[in-house]
């Protein structure tokens, strides 16, 4: 009860009933675990709608959008890495501990440095030098004309939302199809993965390791410790 509540009440001649106290997340209850199930208690009413907000019509555009790009902006960087890495080990990945400020810095110089030397090393034609430019200067340009479109007058406000929501998506997709186009006739360098869907670890009997990866390892004993 506010202290108002009781101010009114006290003038008024009703005599009130000790109401139960609201405790604060950091107050002391002197229960067990009190503090825990008030939490629960005053956060019950929102644990549904923490996941139906999502698929709201207003709000379901928005999340597919970032559902979108937090997946490609993870896995763009792990991909262009995890290529580098297996050329520099010849396909042996190591254990490998890295500041986070120096992450930042190698793959600047990593995705910089590939573009020069296509223009500098002759090993590629300049046809697919150029072309690999291009493409670099279509997504980002493409990204990021679309990311400002909800604040130009063009088209209708929908689709400029939808433009822009999708930005980053389109960019890449868009970009993606025009290599797919002239990768025969030029000769780009393409992602390689496997036609099966399946653990890309070959185990020494020649077979694939189970989706399911046992804590003792496999071919050899694991050290747990």
């Amino acid at each position: 009860m506010s202290e108002a509540a009781g101010v009114i009440r006290e003038q008024s001649g009703v005599l009130s009933v000790s109401a139960k106290k609201d405790f604060g997340p950091l107050d002391f209850t002197g229960k067990l675990a009190g503090g825990l199930r008030a939490d629960l208690r005053r956060r019950a009413p929102f644990y549904a709608s923490d996941w139906s907000d999502a698929f709201v019509p207003e709000n379901f555009q928005k999340s597919l959008s970032t559902i979108l790009y937090l997946f490609i902006a993870a896995i763009a960087p792990a991909i262009t890495f995890g290529s580098r890495f297996l050329d520099g080990t010849n396909g042996q990945f190591g254990v490998l501990d890295i500041f986070a400020g120096l992450i930042s810095l190698i793959f600047i110089i990593d995705g910089v440095r590939p573009i020069i030397e296509n223009f500098t090393d002759g090993e590629m034609p300049l046809t697919n030098c150029l072309l690999e430019a291009l493409l670099f200067i279509y997504t980002f340009g493409l990204a990021t004309y679309l990311s400002g479109m909800r604040r130009t007058p063009w088209l209708f406000r929908p689709l400029r939302t939808l433009l822009a929501n999708f930005s980053v998506t389109i960019a890449l997709v868009s970009a993606s199809a025009f290599a797919a186009i002239w990768s025969s006739e030029t000769s780009l360098r393409m992602l390689t993965v496997d036609t099966n869907f399946s653990p890309n670890l070959t185990l020494a009997s020649g077979e694939k390791r189970p989706w399911l990866v046992s804590p003792m390892g496999y071919d050899r004993e694991f050290p747990v410790w």
